[in-house]
């Protein structure tokens, strides 16, 4: 029986080993940013700004971003799924890349890696408005239809 014993502390470890370097795209318990859902709206509007020359252009569009959670709640391999314009994608490879620690995913009980989606959109809201004004449109949250309308740092109209 002490064998056995033994051996049962052996199998939990595996099943966690079996988790090392294994990266999840559904958990028992999805990672969460910092607040919820509303706070991940705000950090995005405080922290993203339209590229002037993205503006001047009309560059807009949705950018999908993907990045991994890890079990450590720290973000890493953020990359574009589909992009827009170098500018915009930059800006929320930037943004994302920055943000604070996620309450990470669990799975069985155990924190793990896992794959996550951020669409933004860029989006000017008036096109016909001169590239001064300042508000666009910058994130929808997957699971969500909220929107977050933010002002670039310029005066509000």
């Amino acid at each position: 029986t002490q064998a056995k014993l033994a051996a049962a502390p052996k199998k939990q470890s595996k099943s966690q080993d079996e988790n090392v370097g294994k990266v999840f795209k559904v958990v028992e318990q999805m990672p969460e940013f910092p607040g919820g859902a509303q706070e991940l709206y705000q950090y995005l509007a405080r922290n993203i700004k339209y590229p002037k020359s993205a503006k001047e252009r009309k560059a807009q569009g949705r950018v999908i971003t993907q990045l991994v959670v890890r079990k450590d709640g720290s973000i890493t391999d953020v990359k574009i799924v589909k992009g827009v314009d170098a500018e915009l994608d930059a800006e929320a490879v930037r943004v994302i890349s920055g943000m604070p620690k996620w309450q990470p995913g669990m799975q069985k009980g155990v924190a793990v890696d896992v794959k996550y989606t951020i669409p933004v959109t860029f989006r000017l809201d008036n096109p016909k408005k001169t590239s001064s004004d300042g508000v666009v449109t910058v994130v929808s949250y997957p699971k969500e239809n909220n929107v977050v309308s933010v002002n670039d740092g310029e005066k509000a109209p």
